[in-house]
């Protein structure tokens, strides 16, 4: 939670936009607030008794100090400094800005800022106390292409700023970080003359525009004003010159049909340059004297292209090594087939569509073939004997990574990394964390159940399990000992598998009922791998048009908030002696060693979070909405749980595992809802490989995608239907399943680079549904029902579900 009780905060700009949504989100969170504008103060502030107002003009001289000395006559101290306020320009080019204008948005954007931080600086030290400032750029301070000159240089000199006021004052306990918005709805885009905007630099602007629009609309404000305060609160200590990135464009909103035509006129322009011939055919085709000798030479490089690519798919459909396995056409043709699953969210429900029709092996591309069947995962994933080579990664599916991680190491180094993570999920480690998660988890099912008041409100349950899991991570991170959890009870999670070593707080979601801003930056990266797995399929010639124009918004951020926090936090633990059998003891041993660099610590370490922090959560929430949406079944496990269980108390680890039924449900869980559903693709080894009883050439990409195998009438009866009975081997109603082949359900996949932490994770689902269950009636509030119906089973995928909320409501089993 971030905390900004007694902390006051100078804002400019405070009347609208991000400035007033800031305003706004500090006061709730505490703060006293000395809101800074030219306008009149904001409506929306009026009543509140911790929010001021000075009106100031930032182009007079002596604003900037007029300001702090102003706040702290009013509050007594200033401890935050948000620099919002900002001119803008019109986009006018070189050429066409006026030195008016220019001096007009250095001022405003970059002079007024250093004066600000200058005399904060001041006031933060003589408080003796920390000091915060967060700056305000803009995509355009990353780019040259977002915006016209003064603003963009302006926007620059900002991040500069930033990183030297961050560098020069860090051991002052003064930070100083930025964010760069892109696309916010606020009042100075609403303001955008499109009349008065250069045309030159709007035929850059307006295809980037187009290309990276988000399809849900302009940005809220209120999401800047989150990460404002995550940076400006003392949650967010280590995290100093670090820029957070938001990228969501949008079109002005006073656009008029006639001005909406320049537009389009400007972007068509723009593509057909694009299109054009390169500089150097150009001068070529200038050398020749008559139209025809043009057109000829023009039809020709026209037709190369076509005349190549109609000769490779030939190829690939009649004449590829792969030529006789079946498969869509455009997929037997070339990778777009693929690309369309990557870029829209549905490989999943794709590859299942294609088995369906074609059977158990398919080709999804000209290399690349995909298995259902149970023999399949062994003779791809599973152990191998002497001499045999293993299939090794795909690079491609792991392409955003470029240190080797336990994602995609080779043979060697993953078998160095698995042994140094096996210690982390031996039983000693499982023994000593028992009773913390015992007792967390129950923190988790009284909050859920204060926050639903008796059944009164519906509560988003996939929104608390995130809540739930995220805390244990943050906690984890920190490695208290027992006697420090006593008198520093913060808040626990299930996921206690996951070497969260890098963010050494909780992460307050339990108590403030909502995710942490670090937590939205995480799922944006998630979703960038579908990016990278695309850029890796397209031939080269086409990667840097397409990095162009299909980048995702925000791709920074990876390398921004995120990786900083990950690089201090990671420093800290390091240095940090703990008598605990943490999750990564092993590998700051081997750092400390000598034997893993800093680069390969952090990313394994960022990896790590990324690949498995939210699946636990994923499969609770899956579990919840099949148990809702059959009732039968609900009620049953129900009670199971409190028949077998006198008292919550008599809920741990070891007597879970009495509950058939509960087991039965959750693996039902997953075999319906893999909280992994990719096909984790590897590639042939040389010399080939025989996979399912035919011979496979070296190199082909060859996988099992995990949700296509469970739910493939080939594998599994009613394979679409959630039907735990299945799982229960000794019931008659199990009968009519025992044709199923359960060993094709391996969501924690097989071999040497199975899930490390799966039977951990096991344990821990089982702990907190059962604890659920014992204590509280769950009501399905949500729209639609039936098995496995519509909204739920057709969510996108990227890379991790991109779950819908569900609501529910919690009755106490005594008021039920």
């Amino acid at each position: 939670m971030n905390d900004l009780k007694g902390l006051v905060a100078i804002v400019t700009g405070c009347s609208s936009g991000i400035g007033l949504a800031s305003s706004q989100h500090f006061t709730e969170l505490g703060a006293s607030v000395f809101g800074v504008d030219l306008n009149q103060p904001p409506e929306a502030l009026a009543a509140q008794t911790n929010f001021a107002f000075g009106s100031f003009d930032l182009l007079e001289p002596s604003a900037p100090q007029d300001i702090v000395e102003a706040c702290v006559k009013r509050f007594g101290r200033v401890d935050i400094l948000l620099n919002i306020a900002g001119a803008r320009d019109n986009f006018a080019g070189l050429e066409k800005v006026d030195p008016e204008t220019w001096n007009r948005v250095m001022t405003v954007n970059v002079t007024v800022p250093a004066l600000l931080s200058k005399y904060a600086v001041a006031e933060f030290k003589k408080q003796k106390s920390p000091g915060s400032i967060v700056n305000v750029s803009s995509k355009a301070g990353l780019s040259g292409a977002i915006a016209g000159t003064a603003y963009t240089a302006s926007k620059h000199a900002i991040i500069g700023l930033t990183k030297n006021v961050a560098w020069r004052y860090r051991n002052d306990g003064i930070r100083c970080n930025a964010i760069c918005p892109g696309g916010f709805l606020t009042g100075g885009t609403q303001a955008i003359d499109p009349e008065k905007i250069d045309a030159e630099s709007m035929e850059h602007w307006r295809p980037v525009h187009l290309l990276h629009a988000s399809p849900t609309g302009p940005a809220d404000p209120i999401k800047a004003a989150r990460l404002l305060a995550f940076l400006a609160s003392p949650q967010s200590a280590q995290v100093n010159g670090a820029i957070g990135v938001f990228l969501r464009h949008l079109l002005p909103s006073n656009l008029t049909p006639k001005n909406h035509e320049a537009f389009t006129k400007t972007y068509q322009y723009y593509r057909q340059l694009l299109n054009s011939l390169s500089t150097r055919t150009m001068a070529l085709v200038t050398l020749l004297n008559s139209p025809q000798a043009v057109l000829a030479v023009g039809g020709a490089l026209l037709l190369l292209p076509l005349v190549y690519y109609a000769s490779l798919a030939i190829y690939n459909i009649y004449f590829h090594p792969l030529a006789h396995y079946p498969g869509p056409i455009l997929a037997r043709v070339s990778h777009l087939w693929r690309l369309k699953g990557y870029l829209y969210g549905t490989e999943a429900h794709d590859i299942l569509e294609a088995h369906n029709k074609y059977g158990g092996v398919v080709r999804l591309a000209p290399d690349e073939l995909s298995y259902v069947s149970p023999i399949a995962w062994k003779q791809i994933y599973g152990h191998k004997t002497a001499g045999q080579p293993e299939c090794p990664k795909d690079p491609g599916h792991h392409a955003d990574l470029k240190i080797q991680t336990i994602l995609n190491a080779d043979q060697e180094y993953h078998g160095v990394l698995r042994r140094l993570l096996a210690h982390s999920f031996s039983d000693k480690a499982l023994r000593e964390q028992e009773s913390v998660l015992l007792e967390y988890a129950d923190i988790m099912v009284r909050r859920i159940g204060e926050e639903g008041q008796n059944g009164a409100r519906a509560v988003d349950i996939v929104e608390w399990y995130n809540f739930f899991t995220f805390d244990v991570i943050g906690y984890l991170s920190e490695h208290l000992s027992r006697q420090d959890m006593v008198s520093n009870p913060i808040v626990l999670t299930v996921e206690v598998f996951l070497p969260f070593i890098a963010y050494g707080e909780t992460f307050g979601c339990l108590s403030s009922s909502e995710l942490h801003p670090w937590i939205d930056l995480m799922f944006v990266m998630v979703k960038q791998k579908a990016f990278y797995q695309c850029l890796h399929r397209l031939p080269t010639l086409f990667r840097p048009a397409f990095n162009h124009f299909f980048r995702p918004a925000g791709r920074q951020t990876t390398t921004t908030v995120p990786k900083g926090l990950a690089r201090d936090k990671i420093q800290n633990r390091i240095h940090h002696e703990t008598k605990t059998l943490d999750l990564v003891f092993k590998l700051i041993e081997a750092y400390k060693d000598g034997k893993m660099t800093f680069e390969q610590l952090e990313s394994n370490t960022m990896v790590l979070i990324v690949g498995g922090a939210e699946t636990t959560a994923t499969l609770l929430s899956g579990a919840t909405y099949y148990l809702l949406t059959n009732p039968a079944s609900l009620a049953r496990l129900t009670k199971e749980v409190r028949t077998t269980f006198a008292s919550p108390a008599d809920i741990n680890l070891t007597s879970v595992n009495g509950c058939p039924y509960l087991l039965a449900c959750l693996e039902e869980a997953l075999r319906v809802y893999p909280p992994s559903p990719q096909t984790h693709t590897r590639k042939a080894p040389r010399g080939g490989v025989e996979i399912d009883g035919q011979f496979v050439p070296e190199n082909t990409t060859i996988g099992v995608p995990i949700y296509a195998a469970c739910h493939s009438p080939l594998n599994f009866g009613a394979p679409d239907k959630f039907i735990p009975e299945r799982w229960l081997g000794n019931e008659s109603s199990s009968a009519s399943f025992a044709r199923d082949r359960k060993d094709a359900a391996q969501v924690f996949s097989v071999g040497p680079r199975a899930c490390i932490g799966r039977n951990l994770a096991l344990l821990e689902m089982r702990l907190v549904m059962a604890k659920l269950l014992w204590h509280y009636d769950l009501k399905d509030c949500s729209s639609g029902n039936g098995n496995g119906s519509n909204v739920w089973a057709d969510q996108r995928m990227y890379m991790l579900w991109d779950k819908p909320p569900r609501m529910i409501k919690l009755v106490k089993r005594d008021s039920a």
